[in-house]
């Protein structure tokens, strides 16, 4: 790339209205190049969130849905790097939306997922944004293997914020089934997103808290398989069902013992005692199991609590 182009590049990026007028304006400097990435100078501003810049290249035309190496368009890239300013600007400009970048997700998919590097304001603030505006699709579908919607990512990465906001524009989302059959509710379970479950179930009139999942699993057996017990104990507080079956004809208490059988009797012994230490009842019932019977094991207090219950 030529000198110049990587000074349009550059002052893009930081912010530098006026050298990118002069580079365009007197310099006529390629406003369309592209770098080594596939990225162009609307790239550049959208994800540096230099809203001026950005402003300036709206008003001299430049292509705002061009996408780069990775698929991703300047509002994909905006949207990444939390650049709210930008997301708005873009918004408001009629772009194409609902576009799918080489992972196959949407705009939304990206904005739902949590990443370490965002604010939270700042990506609830974009997510809203998403929602409110006329023609993104709720109901699109990743073209990833695991097929699934925005909703579903945004339970699987404990995004409350944007489970209830989904859920309030059209609560039957929560039964969009991904390529495993399974719902957001099973993904909430299946990585211990209780708040996630506790949202779903607020928002969702008549839900169907023993719903069945890839091999007919249900949130309670899903969170039993991952050894998730605060979210055991939340669903069946949530009068999840301990006697369904899964299609291979177990409960969630033939897990229970299953795992218990596999812990204490098996390979895995001693790796549960630390386990369950994040659920109140699961933990009251292994501490005095380990009293009472000189047993320290949070699967069988598992057992024990299913029960009872």
């Amino acid at each position: 790339m030529a000198y110049k182009q990587q000074q349009l590049f550059r002052f893009c990026s930081t912010g530098n209205v006026s050298e990118v007028k002069r580079l365009i304006y007197n310099e006529n400097v390629n406003l369309h190049a592209r770098d080594e990435k596939g990225n162009s100078c609307v790239h550049s501003a959208a994800r540096s969130n230099q809203h001026k810049v950005l402003q300036l290249l709206i008003k001299i035309a430049a292509d705002l849905n061009a996408v780069n190496n990775d698929g991703f368009s300047p509002l994909h890239s905006a949207i990444y790097s939390g650049a709210e300013c930008c997301v708005s600007l873009l918004l408001k400009e009629h772009i194409l939306v609902n576009r799918f970048n080489n992972e196959g997700l949407t705009e939304l998919m990206l904005a739902v997922q949590i990443r370490e590097n965002l604010d939270p304001p700042h990506q609830f603030a974009i997510i809203k944004q998403l929602l409110n505006h006329d023609e993104i699709d709720l109901r699109a579908i990743s073209r990833d293997r695991q097929r699934q919607s925005a909703l579903h990512y945004a339970a699987f990465c404990g995004n409350v914020f944007a489970v209830k906001r989904i859920l309030e524009k059209d609560a039957s989302l929560h039964e969009l089934q991904n390529a495993f059959k399974n719902l957001p509710i099973h993904l909430a379970a299946s990585s211990r997103n209780n708040d996630v479950i506790k949202a779903i179930y607020q928002k969702v009139p008549n839900l169907d808290i023993n719903v069945k999942g890839h091999k007919s699993v249900t949130p309670l057996q899903m969170a039993l398989k991952f050894g998730h017990f605060s979210t055991v104990e939340l669903l069946v507080h949530l009068k999840a069902d301990c006697n369904a079956f899964d299609r291979d004809g177990n409960t969630a208490l033939h897990m229970a013992v299953e795992a218990f059988n596999d812990c204490c009797h098996g390979t895995k012994k001693l790796r549960c005692v630390q386990k369950g230490n994040d659920s109140k009842e699961i933990k009251r019932i292994r501490e005095s199991l380990s009293t009472t019977l000189q047993i320290n094991c949070s699967n069988l207090a598992v057992v024990f609590f299913l029960i009872e219950n």
